[in-house]
């Protein structure tokens, strides 16, 4: 819960998520983003209590989840060989940990592990009911980007309802704006 906090009041501070408005707010009395915290407790309450009604639905929820986690670690370690390759990668710093030479090949082992636990979570028969859900979640999330965040990444601001400009650094935006990118080679 506390990823999906930061994540929701990240997101909607860059306004890269519908209502950034509500949800990028931080209260001064208690210096947190008091409304990412309510919307995440909402959403985990909801998916809680579909538990009390079908364990069938939460077992699904549970999977979608997982699947959820895993997307995101084969997103990421994508990313990260992705922008190795591009000459984007940040270089190391000293005092902090560095795989090195040895960073493309762990890079990819992880990338192959992950996504062979990403298919047998959607292709054994026993999880092949996620597979529905997750298909029309990627649809969804795809057209958001580029019908909506795209168009904002590409001008270099990312503008929400609340009308606020948040300049998007030049790494992210070389990172986000894929049209512009060529393939690996």
């Amino acid at each position: 819960m506390l990823v999906a906090t930061r994540l929701l009041y990240a997101m909607s501070h860059d306004s890269m998520f519908p209502g950034s408005r509500l949800f990028d707010t931080v209260s001064t009395r208690r210096k947190v983003p008091s409304a990412a915290v309510w919307g995440a407790t909402a959403v985990s309450a909801f998916f809680l209590r579909t538990a009390l009604f079908s364990e069938t639905a939460f077992a699904y929820i549970l999977g979608m989840g997982t699947i959820g986690y895993f997307g995101v670690y084969i997103l990421t370690t994508a990313g990260m060989m992705f922008a190795d390759r591009r000459g984007i990668f940040p270089p190391s710093e000293p005092g902090f940990f560095d795989l090195g030479r040895l960073r493309r090949p762990i890079h990819l082992i992880g990338l192959v592990s992950f996504a062979l636990t990403m298919a047998a979570l959607v292709l054994l028969p026993d999880f092949r009911p996620n597979l529905r859900p997750l298909t029309v979640l990627l649809v969804a999330a795809f057209a958001w980007w580029l019908l909506v965040l795209r168009p904002r990444i590409a001008t270099g601001n990312a503008v929400g309802a609340s009308g606020r400009a948040s300049k998007v650094s030049e790494s992210s935006q070389r990172a986000f704006d894929l049209g512009r990118l060529s393939p690996i080679s």
